[in-house]
């Protein structure tokens, strides 16, 4: 097999790898995942409403309608710091031991 042949698939695999260390903080900074949200409120992960509510990411929804959802699921802060920070990988774990 030639390398280059190898080197797309290399690639894709070392990027994959590289993002299931970031957290969500971490890939805002370099500008991945920082596109506005423009599900309703109600369709909304608690992840996408924290990071409207209280980081300041953009929504095509009114900050009336997020606060109310964030308000009615009982998002803390503590909750969205957690979730902020927490890596992709940390995450990914969470999900497949509390399963």
């Amino acid at each position: 097999m030639k390398f280059s042949t190898l080197i797309f698939p290399l690639g894709i695999v070392m990027a994959s790898v590289s993002v299931l260390g970031c957290s969500s903080q971490q890939m805002r900074s370099v500008g991945i995942g920082n596109s506005p949200v423009t599900a309703y409120p109600q369709h909304m992960t608690d992840e996408q409403l924290c990071e409207i509510q209280i980081y300041g990411r953009q929504s095509t929804q009114t900050k009336v309608a997020v606060a109310a959802e964030y308000t009615r699921r009982g998002l803390t802060g503590d909750f969205c710091h957690k979730a902020y920070t927490q890596t992709v990988l940390g995450e990914i774990y969470d999900v497949l031991v509390t399963e």
